[in-house]
């Protein structure tokens, strides 16, 4: 879990298991924290209403306090409401919000909090080897593409945390790539894998689309 008690970012979105999550933070605030208390907010659905009263807590006295809130689901109204609280944090204070890795998230929350997410494998599977991914020719990773749908049952299609999952790991490898190449001009790549990341937000984009446009976009750099 990459926190630093000396450096705190005022918002946390943890993807993972819950249960796991909340003994990970907790054990976190025991051992690295003194002088401020958490307190847990726990939700089945983390809808505008009860986001309506978070936000009544916050702007409470609430300074030096860590929020854990944890939601089995968080619904897209919430969610632009929750971006008051994000835009307008109490000083001092920090929020910790958990949610399982399947759920939909807007762009606009992944770009006011800092993202974690859990070690465990179900986290970390990936769609392809990354690095075999950015060694393939455009048409070997559409083959890949195309091989990995239609080898799967149509009640198991493409979800878009998987989508969002595999970008976070191509633009890592992306970065150590380019580390061995300095002088390569690599901002239109990031780039596309950004404007990928906002078509893996809307529901109603193939996520199957998605890879296939950062398959096509990234440069062939050859066999390793």
């Amino acid at each position: 879990m990459n926190l630093n008690a000396q450096h705190l970012h005022h918002a946390y979105l943890c993807l993972g298991t819950i249960p796991d999550w909340q003994q990970k933070l907790r054990s976190f605030f025991d051992e690295s924290v003194s002088g401020m208390s958490w307190i847990d907010y726990g939700y089945e659905k983390l809808g505008i209403d009860e986001v309506r009263e978070l936000r009544e807590v916050l702007s409470e006295r609430t300074v030096g306090k860590f929020f854990i809130i944890t939601a089995e689901r968080f619904t897209t109204e919430a969610q632009q409401a929750f971006l008051k609280m994000l835009e307008e944090p109490a000083p001092n204070t920090h929020i910790f919000l958990i949610v399982p890795p399947q759920t939909f998230i807007l762009e606009t929350i992944f770009s006011r909090v800092v993202t974690l997410r859990s070690n465990d494998s179900a986290s970390n599977a990936q769609l392809f080897p990354i690095k075999t991914f950015l060694f393939d020719s455009p048409s070997e990773r559409l083959d890949a593409i195309e091989s990995l749908v239609k080898g799967r049952d149509k009640d198991e299609s493409l979800q878009a945390y998987e989508v969002h999952q595999f970008l976070d790991q191509l633009e890592s490898a992306l970065y150590a790539v380019f580390h061995k190449k300095p002088n390569a001009q690599f901002s239109e790549y990031f780039e596309a894998i950004r404007d990928a990341r906002g078509w893996a937000s809307q529901t109603s984009f193939p996520m199957k689309n998605v890879i296939e446009y950062v398959a096509m976009m990234l440069p062939e750099f050859g066999k390793k």
